[in-house]
């Protein structure tokens, strides 16, 4: 979080109404005689020349070295009289040039919202950098119970926007930048997911968890932020920042950070969804008992529900097949690959285009190469066709997953080497796997466990840290131990620096068959959790770990398991595959 700090303010008769040092306004018997307003002051221009902002009132330095995406506190000002304020870059020296003036009449007893946005090089137009006023603030919630909250459109690119609560009618409609909602909305204390689109309520811009459940009686503002396209990799990217009535402040979470709450089992033929209380949902015999089914669970078809997604293991054919979440009917089919290769698939899914719909990631096991192919999760069309390891000759497969790795608020896709092949994992920024195009790396190439070692790995990624950085998963490939190992997202990426957040054994310590991993919020606490598919001997068949108690566990001790599942009489050969 962040705070703008304790504001100084002069009025013009030279007296101190607030002052950086003070807890609360000095009073004298002349100063309780000034009629004042409360007024919050949000920070939300984007640009590098306003990475930090001086803020005078009549002359005088209202706040200093205000930082990107900070606030102050609701705090007394003049009323009845003009109010010039003046906005400065915080390299200026003094208030002789200001970049942006507004003079304002506050009314006696008001509560009023300021927003500084826009470009401090544009000197006309909407995006010329400003400050917005609304005076129908609120410091506190109407009703005790509740949150209550204004939107505000700061995104100098994403033009006019919606919001609407995940599964729920459009909230806000039609709002153009550097605009106020009409009005606060008011929440339930509680967890919320907020989806931003454009106006046609398609095009997405965003989503973003948000949990509210200890704000209870409180007020706050929403407000777009950051660069939905950033003109240079240093400009924020586009997210929700929240001001709340104290001055501290938070950036929302991308929900691209967290997983589904419900997680896929494969085995022998079958596989069956999941909750995290062991309640099943879509389940099938799909590709006969004599090859293994392997799965994952995601919104295919976008109507807020998981689907069931199952591909085959060897001797099976490369279809995928979608089973609907709601009704358990199969709603698609797709061939992934030539109708003659039947050497087994590996699956995930996420939204990487961001369209609302989950895409499908395929890739082969062993006899193919190390291609990976995305399919459209709206109309099933070949998104994108790559190579994800960097080794044509190579005929061990490669197994996938989807993790926002660098934090910009689109899934990025993992892979891993597979059978044969040495414990390597790649991954890819997100934003550039499309069709036709070469996907740019999000982090160097790297081996995760022993250099020796030819069984390859299983990979997953999720933001156990919360740091904004999706951590990179990896579990033991088949011949190896039921080994985990987690490496911190952030310093991967920003760093190349593959170090480990946690280390441990999952299951029988004794099984060679590996172990699958996959992060899911299984318990929709907002907190990614881990769900593994152990061998094919011995109980438990799948065991959960909550993402707290890894994290306490350390780096060489195994976590306490959350839950377990034997959704089989007998474990299949191989083992079992989670997603």
């Amino acid at each position: 979080m962040g705070n703008a700090g304790t504001p100084e303010l002069i009025d013009p008769t030279g007296r101190i109404v607030m002052t950086r040092f003070a807890l609360r306004p000095l009073e004298s018997l002349e100063s309780r005689l000034t009629p004042t307003a409360l007024l919050q002051l949000i920070h939300n221009s984007p640009y590098s020349a306003t990475t930090s902002i001086d803020v005078y009132i009549n002359g005088s330095r209202f706040v200093n070295d205000m930082a990107f995406r900070s606030a102050t506190a609701f705090t007394s000002v003049p009323s009845g009289i003009p109010l010039k304020i003046d906005i400065n870059p915080g390299s200026a020296p003094d208030n002789t040039q200001p970049a942006s003036t507004l003079t304002v009449t506050l009314l006696e007893g008001s509560t009023n919202l300021a927003i500084v946005a826009g470009d401090p090089t544009q000197t006309e137009g909407d995006t010329k950098l400003g400050i917005s006023i609304f005076d129908q603030g609120q410091d506190s919630a109407s009703l005790a119970a509740n949150v209550d909250f204004m939107f505000y459109e700061g995104s100098p690119d994403s033009g006019t926007i919606d919001v609407k609560l995940r599964n729920n009618s459009p909230i806000v409609n039609d709002l153009p930048y550097g605009r106020f909602a009409a009005d606060y909305l008011a929440l339930a204390a509680g967890k919320y997911t907020f989806d931003i689109t454009g106006s046609d309520g398609i095009t997405p811009a965003g989503s973003f968890a948000a949990d509210f459940s200890a704000a209870s009686s409180r007020a706050l503002v929403i407000l777009a932020s950051g660069f939905v396209a950033p003109p240079t990799t240093a400009d924020p990217r586009f997210g929700l920042l929240v001001a709340f009535d104290d001055g501290t402040t938070q950036m929302l979470s991308s929900v691209a950070l967290f997983g589904q709450t419900s997680y896929a089992v494969g085995g022998a033929g079958i596989a069956t969804q999941f909750a995290y209380d062991g309640t099943k949902g879509a389940s099938g015999d799909v590709f006969g008992s004599n090859v293994v089914a392997r799965t994952t669970s995601a919104d295919f078809n976008g109507d807020g529900t998981p689907d069931l997604i199952a591909v085959a293991g060897p001797g099976g054919a490369p279809v995928i097949r979608i089973f609907d979440g709601k009704t358990q009917q199969e709603i698609a089919t797709i061939t992934a690959f030539e109708g003659t290769f039947t050497g087994g698939l590996f699956v995930s899914a996420g939204d990487l285009n961001r369209d609302g719909f989950a895409d499908v990631i395929v890739s082969p096991d062993t006899g193919g190469g190390p291609r990976v192919r995305v399919f459209s999760g709206k109309d099933s069309s070949v998104l994108a066709d790559f190579l994800g390891i960097d080794d044509p000759n190579f005929r061990g497969g490669a197994r996938t997953s989807l993790a926002d790795m660098n934090g910009d608020g689109t899934l990025d896709v993992l892979v891993a080497a597979g059978t044969g092949g040495g414990p390597r994992v790649a991954g890819f920024d997100g934003r550039t796997i499309r069709s036709g195009n070469t996907p740019a790396h999000v982090f160097a190439d790297l081996f995760v466990f022993e250099t020796s070692l030819r069984n390859g790995v299983y990979v997953t990624g999720g933001d156990l840290d919360g740091d904004g950085f999706a951590d990179l998963i990896v579990g033991g490939g088949p011949g190896g131990g039921p080994r985990v190992t987690i490496f911190g997202g952030k310093n991967l990426v920003t760093l190349n620096l593959p170090l480990s957040i946690s280390s441990f054994f999952a299951g029988t310590t004794t099984n060679r068959d590996g172990v699958r991993v996959a992060a899911k919020d299984f318990d929709g606490d907002y907190n990614i959790d881990l769900v593994v598919g152990l061998g094919s001997s011995g109980t438990p068949q799948i065991a959960t770990y909550k993402g707290t108690t890894i994290l306490a566990a350390g780096t060489t001790k195994a976590p306490d398991t959350a839950s377990t599942v034997n959704p089989f009489g007998s474990a299949p050969e191989g083992g079992v595959f989670v997603g």
